[in-house]
């Protein structure tokens, strides 16, 4: 499975795409040939957040990995990962359209404000997360998180086991909302999901819906 960030390397150039971390959409968006007379002309990499990171989005840190067996006949190794690190400080500049930091549990900070997915699950150090943007947030299990705004998400909310988190503001989302296990929640705001999960959260919880089933 493709993960963020993935690129596809010809010999002069560097490809990713806004919408997808798959390969062969990259391939596919770009028209590129994937393979040729004397074998593959393109070279699937992935570069991705690991656990090491503390301050986002400290590139450096990101864990380099080739995505294929058989290597182009002007793959060399060392240059190839450092066009792919320079295309990742590109695309970071330009603005992530997803991030994915799922399992970053040394990362304290995350300001995803550009992106329109958000996907911090596991972070369990985390304590800020400006996912404003967002379309959907998954913020499950990370458990230091004291307040998440995701008032713009217009999809799914996902904070299960956020059991610092105190407010939740998911006033826009329109299919789910799920804070199941957030022992010291009490305020939510899901004012037009579809469907709210609660179970395991304070009794005390205050949820504020017109429309959602809520199921405790």
């Amino acid at each position: 499975m493709c993960k963020f960030a993935s690129f596809v390397l010809t010999k002069g150039e560097e490809f990713w795409s806004d919408t997808s971390d798959s390969h062969e959409q990259i391939i596919k968006a770009h028209g590129l040939h994937a393979d040729g007379a004397h074998g593959p002309n393109i070279l699937r990499v992935e570069i991705s957040p690991t656990d090491k990171i503390k301050v986002w989005p400290s590139l450096k840190a990101w864990a380099y990995r080739v995505d294929q067996d058989r290597m182009p006949e002007w793959f060399d190794a060392k240059e190839c990962e450092k066009r792919t690190r320079a295309a990742l400080a590109r695309r970071y500049k330009k603005g992530f359209k997803s991030v994915d930091a799922s399992g970053c549990t040394s990362l304290t900070s995350l300001d995803a404000g550009k992106a329109e997915y958000v996907d911090a699950s596991g972070c369990t150090s985390l304590t800020s997360l400006d996912a404003g943007k967002a379309g959907s947030v998954d913020a499950s299990g990370c458990i230091s998180l004291t307040s998440l705004d995701a008032k713009n998400a217009t999809g799914s909310v996902y904070a299960s086991g956020c059991t610092s988190l105190t407010s939740l503001d998911a006033k826009n989302a329109t299919r789910y909302v799920d804070a199941r296990g957030c022992t010291s929640l009490t305020s939510l705001d899901a004012g037009k999901a579809r469907s709210v999960y609660a179970s395991g959260c304070n009794p005390n919880l205050n949820i504020n819906t017109s429309k959602a089933r809520i199921i405790r």
